[in-house]
């Protein structure tokens, strides 16, 4: 009875890391019906692939479930996806450049209360700006 536990356990974990890794964890976490705390919702950006992001940035302002969090996200995706075209090395540059160190900064400030939405896009549109800058000295 305790190792059933125990791995099912296991597997929850798993499947949470996936999510994360794999730039779904605002999903995850709304599935398993949990708060999503300020920083998840730069997962998909700093995760997530390009057809991700781009999917994503489509979305602006058409969320069937439209929210302020939702159309920020999808603000950024077109933010980034602007950056990709001036970038000869691409997505996985920026993610590790800008938008993973953001990501870590925001998750160890905590999840609650959490930095507010205005933070979020100030901080990943400023980490992009400066990254925009150093593309320019190239």
């Amino acid at each position: 009875m305790w190792r059933r536990g125990k791995a099912r356990a296991r597997g929850r974990v798993s499947e949470e890391l996936a999510a994360y890794l794999g730039g779904h964890y605002v999903e995850y976490l709304r599935d398993q019906d949990r708060p999503v705390p300020t920083w998840a919702w730069l997962n998909l950006l700093a995760h997530g692939t390009e057809a991700e992001i781009a999917a994503e940035r489509a979305l602006v302002g058409a969320h069937v479930e439209a929210t302020r969090w939702r159309d920020a996200r999808s603000y950024l995706a077109g933010e980034v996806l602007a950056i990709l075209d001036a970038d000869p090395v691409g997505l996985a540059n920026v993610q590790e450049s800008v938008l993973v160190p953001v990501e870590l900064r925001f998750i160890e400030g905590g999840t609650t209360p959490g930095p507010s939405l205005a933070d979020l896009v100030a901080t990943v549109l400023a980490g992009l700006e400066a990254y925009r800058q150093v593309l320019k000295r190239r």
